[in-house]
């Protein structure tokens, strides 16, 4: 179809004449309202956007010389982050002489994943 005849049926049907594929051989157009179109766009992006989950990862930080109930407490705050479905960061803060053996963290994980 030539371009003045697309042109003159837009025009009559109060529609967008569109150009879908530019490279094509020939190229292909399409009759359309054009600011229906960006507006459902506009609403599919924030409605995906609203969808979407927001991750938070928690950060807990163990030393070596913790007293029993401080990692009681430490661990009720990780079950708690993980029961409202927040990721956990467990880092092993090792200071001097406890950084030869670390043996103490990997038996506090350990112990936390036996919760």
């Amino acid at each position: 179809m030539r371009i003045e005849d697309a042109l003159r049926l837009a025009v009559e049907a109060d529609l967008d004449l569109v150009e879908v594929a530019p490279m094509a051989k020939p190229p292909v157009c399409k009759l359309m309202d054009f600011g229906k179109f960006k507006y459902e766009a506009a609403q599919k992006e924030r409605e995906s956007r609203r969808n979407q989950t927001h991750t938070i990862i928690k950060q807990m930080k163990l030393r070596p010389k913790i007293d029993q109930h401080d990692y009681e407490t430490k661990k009720g705050h990780v079950e708690r982050f993980l029961k409202a479905g927040d990721k956990v960061k467990i880092t092993s803060c090792s200071v001097g002489a406890s950084k030869v053996d670390l043996s103490w963290a990997y038996a506090f994980l350990v112990a936390l994943l036996k919760m």
